[in-house]
């Protein structure tokens, strides 16, 4: 479960503010974000627009509480393009950070069948067909207040059963949206394909820089990348006297433990004395016990010493 803690207020807004971030794929997809406010505890998170019905899929809609409080969703609204208004009857309550997959109440079994896996479903009292090629979804309260919106246009050739997902749903200055690449073409009720790990911390830059003729500077850039803060993170950077891309006993000029927030960036410097003229290896690593991703911890550069 993704544990990022916002806090979010419901601002009743009465003209329609259009943000817009559009993304192609490699099937042409186009998505608008149409976002009434950005601090909605309720975001649009994946859609299905063109399923397979021949093979017994449906539409959906999943829909996921960004908030730190449970919503209930009696009588909150659906509708596309055509604005016709399609209520929530189903008197569910969606929990902090979960989904809840929105359909018609007469396609959630056959939609369960489908992906041969337990959906927490919320009925809807009718469904507006959503167009195969371009269309608008729009979701709305109790009180008609609108609180996330999309858009999208995707070439003819699109593939069926591929949902539309939104990379971070926390993310409001740049919202991205891609085809889903999980091998099911969908993940309805869970983590979408293409989003962030819950925990993930990368080093993705090391620069060498000359100080004077028997000193570097080098510098260590690691980012988290995760969904979620990061405490008691371990950085390194290191001679790679080896030349074997892995830090050995002995190797270390500097370490640091850090914290590091979700989507921040740290740099780490140190001088380092040139022994002697040679060809130097560095690396620049980082590390935390709750780390999911093992494969983006570590860079190396190399330094020719001219001295």
């Amino acid at each position: 479960m993704k544990s990022k803690k916002k806090s979010y207020f419901i601002i009743t807004l009465v003209s329609l503010l259009i943000l817009l971030s559009s993304v192609l794929s490699a099937q042409d997809i186009e998505i608008n974000n149409i976002s009434h406010f950005s601090t909605s505890p309720l975001i649009i998170n994946e859609i299905m627009f063109k399923p397979n019905t021949s093979a017994g899929n449906k539409e959906w809609i999943e829909i996921f509480n960004r908030s730190e409080n449970p919503i209930s969703l009696i009588n909150f609204q659906i509708c596309d393009a055509t604005y016709n208004w399609k209520n929530i009857v189903s008197d569910k309550v969606i929990a902090p950070e979960e989904y809840i997959v929105l359909a018609r109440t007469t396609d959630t079994l056959a939609i369960q069948n489908y992906y041969e896996t337990q959906i927490e479903f919320a009925g809807t009292d009718g469904w507006n067909s959503l167009n195969n090629d371009d269309d608008i979804v729009l979701l709305a309260d109790n009180n008609n207040v609108i609180l996330d919106s999309m858009s999208y246009s995707v070439s003819g050739s699109y593939t069926k059963d591929i949902s539309l997902e939104r990379e971070n749903p926390f993310d409001d200055e740049e919202i991205v949206w891609d085809a889903c690449i999980d091998i099911s073409g969908a993940t309805p009720g869970t983590t979408n394909s293409i989003s962030p790990l819950e925990y993930d911390i990368q080093a993705y830059k090391i620069i060498v820089e000359e100080q004077d003729e028997s000193n570097l500077s080098i510098t260590g850039y690691c980012e988290n990348v995760g969904f979620n803060s990061l405490s008691v993170c371990q950085c390194t950077l290191f001679v790679d006297n080896n030349f074997n891309k892995q830090l050995d006993e002995g190797e270390e000029i500097y370490e640091e433990t850090f914290s590091i927030s979700s989507g921040e960036i740290d740099t780490f410097i140190v001088n380092f004395e040139i022994p002697e003229e040679n060809y130097y290896s560095f690396g620049f690593m980082v590390e935390n016990e709750d780390d999911m991703n093992a494969q983006n911890n570590q860079v190396f550069t190399t330094y020719n010493s001219p001295f």
